[in-house]
């Protein structure tokens, strides 16, 4: 309480309070009417001359800040069928958060990478790993929609295919089987979801080609 008090107190009385996100400037705009929504980038400079590892296996990633983590809850289920159907042409990467699951983390196709705190340095490694496929699950509710789109951001600038939780945050940038997957937050969605995109490699593509903005 004493935190919230604080920055209500600090919106209240800045001279302009700028935001990403339009969830957010509308909670912002009870207390200041001078509210700025800016439109957010990706740092090229940041991959510039760098050359992607791709291998013969497609490489599906899920990356995380948060070590405390239970977004992944969401496919948990989804990714363990995934990972035992397509076991010799599949491998999947926890980057980050520390796999959750018991059963998931013992599969010889699923890995754990430890978090690199340096941004820059983590999104230049990030790009060069040649991810194919991207996991961005989120929980549905206000603070959650209330963020930045990073991952699409991301996944786009690295050439990466993304699956997004169909919620605020990422309708409002991915049109579905264009620029990336919207799907609701269960095990059959998720599933098929990331399926598709290991069988269509046309999809694919094209999903990386209009999301790498």
């Amino acid at each position: 309480p004493t935190n919230l008090s604080s920055l209500i107190n600090f919106i209240s009385h800045a001279s302009v309070v700028r935001t990403y996100s339009h969830l957010l400037a509308e909670d912002t705009g009870f207390y200041n009417k001078n509210v700025e929504i800016n439109n957010t980038y990706f740092d090229f400079e940041l991959i510039k001359g760098l050359k992607q590892n791709k291998s013969i296996k497609l490489k599906i990633v899920y990356a995380t800040s948060r070590m405390a983590d239970s977004q992944q809850d969401i496919f948990t289920e989804a990714l363990h069928k995934i990972a035992l159907n397509y076991k010799d042409s599949v491998e999947i990467y926890f980057w980050g958060a520390p796999i959750a699951d018991r059963e998931l983390k013992t599969l010889s196709n699923v890995f754990h990478l430890a978090p690199i705190y340096n941004y820059e340095k983590f999104i230049r490694k990030f790009y060069e790993m040649g991810f194919d496929i991207g996991l961005a699950p989120i929980f549905e509710g206000r603070f959650f929609n209330s963020k930045t789109n990073n991952k699409y951001r991301e996944y786009g600038a690295c050439k990466i295919a993304g699956i997004y939780s169909n919620e605020d945050l990422y309708s409002d940038c991915v049109v579905d089987g264009k620029n990336g997957l919207l799907v609701q937050n269960t095990p059959d969605e998720w599933y098929k979801a990331i399926e598709k995109l290991i069988l269509d490699s046309e999809l694919r593509n094209a999903i990386i080609s209009e999301a790498n903005i």
